[in-house]
């Protein structure tokens, strides 16, 4: 019996490679718990825009992309 890996331990980077080689057809279970994880990490850290102050330039808050 084969033991499924623990998605959890693994980068962001490292599961983006994961869906991208894994056979899905053999592995369709491993593939969905890869795509679930990095899913679930995306929806926990939105994404936000970085502006950066230049020369004392007001710098509005960080704002989710949605």
């Amino acid at each position: 019996m084969a033991i499924n890996p623990d998605y959890k331990n693994y980068s962001s980077d490292d599961l983006e490679d994961v869906i991208s080689n894994i056979d899905k057809e053999r592995f369709p279970q491993r593939y969905n718990d890869a795509v679930t994880e990095l899913h679930t990490r995306t929806i926990e850290k939105p994404q936000t825009v970085n502006n950066t102050a230049k020369n004392d330039e007001y710098v509005p808050n960080e704002v989710p992309i949605l």
